[in-house]
């Protein structure tokens, strides 16, 4: 072989690295209200669908409104509706190749309509073991089901580590602590570190827990949750645990759908829906108004009584502004002019929200401008900045 040809292999080889490197892994968590979903675009085309919410349309429309026409493999976590619902009208119009659940069926319309559809167009089903799934440069490792029906759905759910070069994602369903327990006595060498972590179980009390967390010590994790929820979730002990790794959070209900993108060298880039800051400055260099205190357990009866009180900077009207909670529960300002350092008290009238064990007052502008939050611990009446 000549100089200029070894040259030219040479250029050529650097070349398709520098592609290779170039390419990126698309990991989209779809905003489907009180639910998970979450969409996978590997460099070499295929795709791939965890989950689809409650709602028979919501992650449908969201692969239609972004151009996604062909779905290689659908997995179910498990058999929950708000896991399943939306995945009965992407097995009908999208017709995947592969299909995988945890294989328990459930007792319930939705499950059964599911299993209509993957039956009547002839997908084929792979069952979530021990394996690896390969699609071009990214690896599924399935992290796989324990199989004791007594431990109903959420501790049977179908786990994923998507693995990109250097880079890691952890999806595990609703899994609670018998499932990661199981996981970490039986499996210990499949939970390795990750960038991202979908929180289990919509980061209810009992979803992710500290053993399996500081296994995985994810730099940031995504909630999938419905804003004002009826399950309070996320929890406040779930949201001090993942400050417990320094994980920075992102939430649908928040954020609406959340896209991260990554490379091979295992540098990644989150993106969102809407603009919301958490456990971060406020929005704006200058705050004319800030919350001061909450008085989150009074005597008595709490609907009516709790009382968030903010304290004024600068001439401002208070019209349109509103606070909310961790849910979403949300109470609007009384339209009133305040002076420079004037005290505001706002209450819910017809409902206590602020919850004893610690939670966050969001301060929002009449655009809808996050503008301040302040997070208490609990534990005790009432805390001030």
């Amino acid at each position: 072989m000549d100089n200029n040809s070894l040259n030219l292999r040479i250029i050529s080889f650097i070349v398709l690295l520098a592609a290779a490197f170039g390419q990126e892994l698309e990991v989209h968590f779809i905003d489907v209200g009180q639910g998970d979903s979450v969409l996978i675009q590997v460099p070499s085309g295929e795709t791939v669908i965890y989950d689809g919410g409650v709602h028979t349309h919501d992650a449908f429309e969201y692969l239609n409104k972004i151009g996604v026409t062909d779905i290689t493999l659908v997995i179910a976590s498990h058999m929950h509706a708000d896991h399943i619902g939306g995945l009965i009208q992407i097995v009908e119009e999208l017709e995947p190749r592969f299909f995988m659940g945890n294989s328990f069926p459930h007792d319930t319309r939705v499950y059964e309509d599911l299993e209509r559809a993957v039956t009547a167009f002839g997908i084929h089903n792979v069952k979530p073991n021990n394996q690896v799934i390969n699609l071009g440069a990214v690896d599924l490792q399935v992290l796989p089901v324990p199989g004791f029906e007594s431990w109903g759905q959420n501790n049977n759910s179908v786990g994923i580590i998507i693995s990109y070069g250097d880079f890691q994602v952890s999806l595990t369903g609703d899994a609670e602590q018998e499932q990661f327990d199981w996981w970490l006595h039986n499996h210990p060498d499949l939970l390795v570190d990750v960038e991202v972590h979908k929180a289990s179980h919509h980061g209810s009390s009992n979803g992710d827990t500290t053993a399996g967390l500081i296994k995985l010590m994810p730099e940031t994790v995504v909630i999938g949750v419905g804003k004002g929820n009826s399950y309070g979730h996320p929890k406040q002990a779930s949201l001090r645990l993942y400050d417990s790794v320094d994980a920075e959070v992102f939430r649908t209900d928040l954020h609406g759908h959340i896209v991260v993108k990554a490379k091979l060298d295992g540098s990644y880039t989150v993106t969102t829906e809407k603009t919301f800051f958490l456990n971060s400055s406020p929005l704006t260099n200058s705050i004319d108004l800030q919350v001061e205190c909450v008085l989150y357990n009074p005597a008595g009866q709490d609907a009516g009584n709790e009382v968030v009180t903010l304290r004024s900077k600068a001439r401002l009207n208070t019209a349109l502004w509103y606070i909310e909670d961790e849910a979403g529960h949300r109470v609007y300002l009384p339209n009133s002019t305040l002076t420079e350092n004037q005290e505001l008290k706002v209450i819910f009238p017809k409902q206590a929200v602020w919850n004893n064990s610690g939670d966050t007052v969001f301060l929002f502008d009449d655009s809808g401008q996050q503008i301040d939050h302040f997070t208490y611990s609990g534990g005790n009446t009432q805390e001030c900045r």
